[in-house]
């Protein structure tokens, strides 16, 4: 697949990069580039959405952290192949290895709307909770 080629290429550049500038800021760097350089040209190459634009005006996808864990949600996951949900599950597995496995990284995805997990009082929970501890 000729997207995952460039998704390694372009993360293991960020990887170098970052290296040489002391390391992430912060966890959620980490899952911000996950979603830019990988997760966003996987759903438009597989037409879910027509462009970085298109994924965000339909919060596709959130990219966010905390202090020990980098974190990635899935959105609206239900019109999406298993093809797809298998890569996006391989990138974070790729991602988690390529950072020497030292950042958890935890990938929820969810068949609901972003605003449907998020609303007040929500009891939705993932159909798929992937957490890839690393050494804390």
């Amino acid at each position: 697949m000729k997207i995952h080629h460039k998704f390694l290429l372009a993360f293991t550049a960020l990887l170098i990069f970052q290296s040489t500038a002391l390391a992430w800021n912060t966890y959620s760097d980490l899952a911000v580039a996950l979603a830019r350089d990988g997760l966003y040209p996987l759903l438009i190459e597989y037409h879910v959405c027509e462009d970085v634009n298109q994924c965000r005006s339909q919060r596709r996808v959130f990219a966010g952290g905390t202090s020990n864990q980098a974190n990635v949600g899935v959105y609206k996951a239900g019109d999406l192949s298993p093809a797809v949900i298998h890569e996006i599950m391989k990138q974070c597995l790729e991602v988690y290895t390529l950072y020497a496995r030292k950042q958890t990284v935890t990938l929820r995805i969810y068949n609901e709307t972003a605003e449907e997990v998020n609303a007040f009082f929500s009891r939705v929970k993932p159909f798929i909770y992937l957490e890839l501890k690393g050494d804390e």
